[in-house]
């Protein structure tokens, strides 16, 4: 996650888009990696968890 994923949400926030990032369908080959970028996210987007982003599509429904 700490490369590929983690670019294009920042890619995403500098051309105006606001990115979601699921925190329980990524994931990094080192814990501590995947740990510290959860922290940095916020910065640039946001994370959330796949219930929290089926809820608010179902909302919509």
């Amino acid at each position: 996650m700490s490369n590929g994923v983690v670019k294009t949400a920042k890619d995403g926030a500098e051309s105006a888009f606001e990115s979601f990032i699921i925190e329980n369908a990524c994931a990094d080959r080192k814990l501590k990696n995947f740990q510290k970028t959860l922290t940095e996210i916020p910065k640039f987007g946001k994370v959330i968890k796949t219930k929290e982003i089926i809820e608010e599509l179902n909302k919509n429904v």
